[in-house]
Protein backbone atom coordinates (compact mmCIF):
# COMPACT_ATOMS: atom_id res chain seq x y z
CA UNK A 1 0.00 0.00 0.00
CA UNK A 2 1.23 3.68 -0.74
CA UNK A 3 1.44 5.82 2.13
CA UNK A 4 1.42 9.86 0.97
CA UNK A 5 2.07 12.08 4.12
CA UNK A 6 1.04 15.63 3.97
CA UNK A 7 3.51 17.86 4.67
CA UNK A 8 2.56 22.02 5.95
CA UNK A 9 4.96 24.40 5.91
CA UNK A 10 5.04 28.44 5.83
CA UNK A 11 5.92 28.15 1.93
CA UNK A 12 3.12 25.51 1.18
CA UNK A 13 1.38 21.90 1.00
CA UNK A 14 4.05 19.20 -0.08
CA UNK A 15 2.25 15.28 -0.48
CA UNK A 16 5.10 12.97 -0.31
CA UNK A 17 4.72 9.22 -0.70
CA UNK A 18 6.15 6.24 0.83
CA UNK A 19 5.43 2.94 -2.03
CA UNK A 20 5.90 0.04 0.32
CA UNK A 21 4.24 0.93 3.61
CA UNK A 22 3.20 -2.03 6.50
CA UNK A 23 -0.15 -1.07 8.01
CA UNK A 24 0.56 -3.39 11.01
CA UNK A 25 3.56 -0.69 12.01
CA UNK A 26 6.11 -3.64 11.35
CA UNK A 27 8.07 -0.56 8.83
CA UNK A 28 8.57 1.62 11.50
CA UNK A 29 11.87 0.74 12.61
CA UNK A 30 12.86 0.81 8.43
CA UNK A 31 11.34 4.34 8.69
CA UNK A 32 13.42 5.51 11.62
CA UNK A 33 16.78 3.98 10.06
CA UNK A 34 16.01 5.60 6.38
CA UNK A 35 15.71 9.00 8.58
CA UNK A 36 18.91 8.79 9.90
CA UNK A 37 20.21 9.24 6.03
CA UNK A 38 19.25 11.32 3.18
CA UNK A 39 20.41 8.76 0.84
CA UNK A 40 18.83 6.42 2.23
CA UNK A 41 15.51 8.52 3.00
CA UNK A 42 15.19 10.04 -0.49
CA UNK A 43 15.31 6.00 -1.73
CA UNK A 44 12.29 5.73 -0.11
CA UNK A 45 10.36 8.44 0.19
CA UNK A 46 9.56 11.17 -2.70
CA UNK A 47 7.43 14.57 -3.47
CA UNK A 48 4.53 13.98 -5.25
CA UNK A 49 3.18 17.03 -5.30
CA UNK A 50 2.73 21.00 -4.19
CA UNK A 51 1.07 23.93 -3.61
CA UNK A 52 3.56 27.01 -2.82
CA UNK A 53 1.49 29.58 -1.38
CA UNK A 54 1.04 32.65 -3.27
CA UNK A 55 0.83 35.52 -0.48
CA UNK A 56 1.67 35.48 3.22
CA UNK A 57 -2.21 35.84 3.79
CA UNK A 58 -2.72 32.65 1.77
CA UNK A 59 0.26 31.07 3.83
CA UNK A 60 -1.53 32.77 7.60
CA UNK A 61 -5.38 31.32 6.54
CA UNK A 62 -4.12 27.71 5.20
CA UNK A 63 -1.51 27.36 8.15
CA UNK A 64 -4.46 28.77 11.09
CA UNK A 65 -6.80 26.65 9.29
CA UNK A 66 -4.56 23.22 10.29
CA UNK A 67 -4.17 24.05 13.61
CA UNK A 68 -7.93 24.95 14.29
CA UNK A 69 -8.26 21.69 12.64
CA UNK A 70 -10.21 23.38 9.39
CA UNK A 71 -10.15 22.22 5.64
CA UNK A 72 -9.46 24.97 3.43
CA UNK A 73 -10.27 25.38 -0.41
CA UNK A 74 -7.04 24.98 -1.25
CA UNK A 75 -5.65 21.85 0.96
CA UNK A 76 -8.95 20.26 -0.58
CA UNK A 77 -7.89 21.23 -4.33
CA UNK A 78 -4.34 20.27 -3.19
CA UNK A 79 -5.67 16.53 -1.75
CA UNK A 80 -7.79 16.03 -4.68
CA UNK A 81 -5.40 16.85 -6.87
CA UNK A 82 -2.70 14.85 -6.11
CA UNK A 83 -4.23 11.92 -4.37
CA UNK A 84 -5.16 9.02 -6.18
CA UNK A 85 -8.87 9.11 -6.71
CA UNK A 86 -11.07 6.52 -5.22
CA UNK A 87 -15.12 5.96 -5.21
CA UNK A 88 -15.30 5.60 -1.54
CA UNK A 89 -13.42 5.94 1.60
CA UNK A 90 -13.94 1.61 1.65
CA UNK A 91 -11.96 1.31 -1.47
CA UNK A 92 -9.27 3.90 -0.84
CA UNK A 93 -5.83 2.42 -1.90
CA UNK A 94 -3.68 4.05 0.03
CA UNK A 95 -3.11 6.31 3.55
CA UNK A 96 -2.97 9.89 3.99
CA UNK A 97 -0.45 10.69 7.02
CA UNK A 98 -1.40 13.95 8.56
CA UNK A 99 0.73 15.41 11.84
CA UNK A 100 -2.64 16.10 13.66
CA UNK A 101 -5.05 13.43 14.48
CA UNK A 102 -7.62 16.32 14.71
CA UNK A 103 -7.07 17.22 11.18
CA UNK A 104 -8.77 13.56 10.45
CA UNK A 105 -12.45 13.70 10.55
CA UNK A 106 -12.01 16.70 9.27
CA UNK A 107 -10.39 15.73 6.38
CA UNK A 108 -13.20 13.03 5.77
CA UNK A 109 -16.10 14.97 6.40
CA UNK A 110 -14.67 17.27 3.77
CA UNK A 111 -13.35 15.16 1.50
CA UNK A 112 -14.22 11.50 1.78
CA UNK A 113 -9.99 10.75 2.61
CA UNK A 114 -9.42 8.40 5.30
CA UNK A 115 -6.15 9.69 6.93
CA UNK A 116 -3.97 8.14 9.76
CA UNK A 117 -1.76 9.70 12.61
CA UNK A 118 0.54 6.80 14.39
CA UNK A 119 4.16 6.36 14.85
CA UNK A 120 4.96 5.01 11.41
CA UNK A 121 3.26 8.54 9.83
CA UNK A 122 4.88 10.72 12.70
CA UNK A 123 8.20 9.18 12.11
CA UNK A 124 7.91 9.54 8.21
CA UNK A 125 7.19 13.36 9.35
CA UNK A 126 10.50 13.84 11.50
CA UNK A 127 11.90 12.48 8.09
CA UNK A 128 10.59 14.98 5.78
CA UNK A 129 11.49 17.87 8.06
CA UNK A 130 14.99 16.31 8.98
CA UNK A 131 15.93 16.61 4.99
CA UNK A 132 13.45 19.34 3.88
CA UNK A 133 15.43 21.48 2.70
CA UNK A 134 17.31 18.82 0.18
CA UNK A 135 13.84 17.33 -0.47
CA UNK A 136 12.37 20.19 -1.57
CA UNK A 137 12.99 21.27 -5.24
CA UNK A 138 15.33 24.44 -5.80
CA UNK A 139 12.46 26.39 -7.01
CA UNK A 140 10.95 26.10 -3.96
CA UNK A 141 13.83 26.97 -1.46
CA UNK A 142 14.64 31.01 -1.98
CA UNK A 143 10.98 31.48 -1.53
CA UNK A 144 11.07 31.72 2.22
CA UNK A 145 13.25 33.90 4.00
CA UNK A 146 11.29 37.52 3.19
CA UNK A 147 8.23 35.23 2.84
CA UNK A 148 8.60 34.11 6.52
CA UNK A 149 9.21 37.45 8.23
CA UNK A 150 5.87 39.00 6.11
CA UNK A 151 4.28 35.86 7.48
CA UNK A 152 5.51 36.24 10.98
CA UNK A 153 4.63 39.78 11.11
CA UNK A 154 0.74 38.81 9.53
CA UNK A 155 0.21 36.10 13.07
CA UNK A 156 1.69 38.59 15.09
CA UNK A 157 -0.75 41.41 14.26
CA UNK A 158 -4.02 38.83 13.86
CA UNK A 159 -3.53 37.65 16.76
Amino acid sequence: MQLFILYESAQGYFLFVKEDYDETGGGLSKVQKANQSLERFSKTTKLVGSHPFKTAEEALDNIKAIGAPKITTTLKNFLTTYLPATKSSKKQKFALGISDAKLGPELFQETGITAIHNDTTMEMIRGIREHYAKLIDSKYKNFSTPFYHTLIALHNTSC
